[in-house]
């Protein structure tokens, strides 16, 4: 597959111990330096998982029971006792009907029964919970590993609150790109690359996950001729596509481009970010140029009776509805995170600068 190794189960490198999972490495944070992250995986976007991260996370030790050394199961009532009564996002496995309710009441014995979903009720997902943003005594519960601090999206989304007002009007409730999943076994995600082509890490805090992973060279398999996703599923499909197990205590980085679904072989509970990083910039704005040019195309009949500035304005919109993102808002992120993120002199400033000079040699910034 290109970009993936063989699988070759474990090899030396060095005198680093590394497994291979179906073409994925998975290697410890101990053999693993912030440089190594971003020269071997990173700027060549290879997904790997690594290990390690979490042991000192207070989520990991308190949110999940101890089964063997690679087995946790999901703490119904720490869940329960954690967010209280806030409300959180549920989506049907069967009818795909979304809706809400209190994490007590999705923790109950209303659906479980000895920490199995009682199969006589509707299976329900709980996905993309804002968990930060609704209960914000949580983001002391984990720490972003350090391979993954470069995030322009989050970073903009907690600081630049007047920058968001203006981007999506003052009645926009605030957001973030990081995210709780907690669901029953045989739950899942069907198949998708992540918002503007951002990156994504997914840390496994409880039960086992299968993820398909398809190589970008392999795109056009889901795609139609305008680069849209219209497949459903990787399981037809062979070429190109690596699957591969996340167990508790794993971290799995999936690069920006990857189409990826994924399905919870346990009850499963985990944390996930979406990411931009500086050299993904340029990737995720020629996709956001590209959305502007199907947007364009599908409100073409609207032409006659718009003038141009009022005719902009509506593809902008369909875009950022659609996106997440336009032109407007993605560039008030970089102009934000370059302004108000990283001094110079850090690591990261120094990525941030180098990659910022590039994209705007391609933007209007």
């Amino acid at each position: 597959m290109d970009g993936i190794p063989p699988d070759m189960g474990d090899v030396s490198v060095g005198k680093t111990l590394v497994e291979y999972r179906d073409g994925i490495r998975v290697i410890s944070r101990h053999h693993l330096t912030r440089d190594m992250f971003e020269t071997e995986y990173l700027d060549p976007k290879i997904p790997v998982i690594v290990t390690g991260c979490m042991e000192s996370w207070k989520c990991y030790r308190e949110w999940t029971l101890d089964v063997s050394e690679k087995a946790k199961l999901v703490h119904l009532g720490a869940l329960a006792k954690v967010f209280k009564d806030i409300r959180v996002p549920v989506i049907s496995m069967n009818t795909g009907e979304k809706s809400t309710m209190l994490m007590q009441e999705y923790c109950s014995d209303r659906f479980w029964k000895s920490g199995t979903w009682k199969e006589s009720k509707d299976t329900l997902y709980l996905k993309d919970f804002h968990f930060c943003i609704e209960a914000p005594w949580t983001l002391a519960a984990y720490e972003t590993p350090e391979y993954f601090l470069d995030d322009w999206m989050n970073t903009w989304f907690d600081g630049d609150d007047e920058g968001i007002r203006q981007t999506f009007g003052s009645e926009f409730k605030k957001s973030d790109y990081k995210f709780l999943y907690f669901g029953p076994r045989q739950t899942s995600t069907l198949v998708h690359t992540d918002v503007v082509r951002s990156h994504s890490w997914s840390a496994q805090l409880a039960g086992r996950k299968e993820w398909k992973l398809l190589d970008p060279s392999y795109s056009s398999v889901v795609e139609n001729h305008d680069g849209i996703c219209i497949g459903e599923s990787l399981s037809d499909f062979n070429d190109g596509v690596a699957t591969v197990t996340q167990y508790p205590g794993e971290i799995i980085f999936v690069p920006s481009g990857w189409y990826h679904q994924v399905l919870n072989l346990d009850n499963s509970l985990s944390i996930n970010h979406n990411w931009i990083d500086s050299s993904s910039l340029k990737a995720s704005w020629q996709y956001l140029m590209k959305e502007y040019d199907i947007a364009a195309r599908m409100i073409e009949d609207c032409k006659p009776f718009t003038s141009p500035e009022e005719f902009e304005d509506l593809v902008s919109r369909n875009v950022l509805q659609n996106c997440g993102f336009n032109r407007e808002s993605f560039l008030r992120m970089v102009a934000y995170v370059l302004d108000h993120a990283a001094p110079l002199s850090t690591h990261i400033g120094k990525r941030r600068q180098y990659y910022g000079k590039d994209f705007a040699e391609i933007s209007t910034l």
